[in-house]
């Protein structure tokens, strides 16, 4: 890379991070979930220039790769090349034994985010950051509508979410190796992203090199901008939904019936939280149990949404949640 091109890419880096890092309050203090990989390792570098003792490093040890006390201490390492920007501290977790009737993803996910929510407490930090970028969101998009879970999250992750911050998802992958590249940067390889038995490893590197290479260039982009226009939609629609779910008396049939399908299965959804609590029914129970409840023509019904809940309801009489 010439001298130019390595001033660029650092340049516009730095921009797009100081742009989403200016959205929060200038003396808002994190954590920086760094595994070691290059993007955590990039994020580490541009914070260390943009937020300057405003963070601490955090690292969660899985526990389930040989590689993994190594990581661990690599990154521990690493730190203390930062230590002057920042005052070194950094915190580590290893991982409680996995029970494998659990899902994998699942589990590791919670361990690990239980572990950065607590070293946010224990610093009295506002937010947790993580090196999502642009190539993670376009790949959870592809992997949710391969999935059929399109309708309450196509939507993908989001740069903000409550106390966690995404300020990468406007950089690509290439940009971030490009990053790495020019600024001679340490990191290590996690092997298992090379593992196509997982969903997310194989639409990364087998279907979205094929749409690029076979049907559009710019399916990263494609993917993303179709995100943001549907984050945009659904938030207006639940906004609506919420509207009416407030200003509703009671659980009337008539109620949910005489709103169109977009908004029924929406209010039926949270009829059911409020009454049974947050569960994993999905959008094809709630849109069956919708549309059997504008066809019921007065009989008493028991839709069976699964996950141990079920709905009794008549066209005269209430919309009854249950938990077996």
């Amino acid at each position: 890379m010439s001298i130019s091109s390595i001033n660029n890419t650092e340049m516009d880096l730095r921009l797009k991070l100081q742009k989403e890092f200016s959205k929060l309050d200038n003396e808002a203090r994190f954590v920086l979930a760094v595994s070691g990989g290059k993007d955590s390792i990039a994020l580490l570098d541009l914070a260390s220039k943009l937020i300057p003792n405003r963070f601490v490093v955090a690292h969660f040890h899985h526990g389930l790769r040989d590689e993994s006390d190594a990581e661990q201490e690599f990154v521990q390492n690493l730190t203390k090349k930062y230590a002057k920007t920042y005052n070194g501290e950094f915190h580590t977790q290893r991982a409680e034994a996995f029970d494998e009737k659990q899902n994998l993803e699942a589990w590791a996910r919670e361990q690990r985010y239980g572990f950065l929510e607590q070293v946010a407490r224990d610093c009295s930090a506002n937010y947790i950051v993580t090196a999502h970028h642009k190539n993670d969101l376009a790949e959870t998009v592809l992997m949710r509508i391969v999935q059929g879970r399109a309708s309450f999250s196509t939507g993908g992750i989001q740069s903000l979410d409550n106390k966690l911050f995404r300020p990468m998802l406007d950089i690509t992958r290439q940009e971030i190796d490009d990053y790495v590249e020019v600024n001679s940067l340490d990191f290590v390889e996690d092997n298992s992203n090379l593992d196509t038995a997982r969903l997310r490893n194989k639409l990364r590197l087998e279907l979205i090199p094929k749409l690029i290479s076979e049907y559009n260039p710019s399916i990263i982009d494609s993917l993303t901008s179709f995100s943001l226009r549907l984050k945009n939609d659904e938030e207006a629609i639940w906004q609506q939904v919420i509207e009416l779910f407030d200003h509703k008396k009671g659980r009337d049939v008539e109620f949910f019936a005489s709103k169109p399908t977009f908004l029924r299965w929406r209010l039926l959804k949270l009829e059911m939280e409020k009454q049974v609590g947050e569960s994993k029914v999905g959008y094809k129970a709630l849109l069956r149990l919708s549309e059997a409840l504008s066809t019921s023509e007065g009989s008493k019904k028991v839709i069976e949404l699964g996950w141990g809940i079920s709905c009794k309801f008549s066209r005269k009489g209430d919309v009854n949640f249950s938990v077996s």
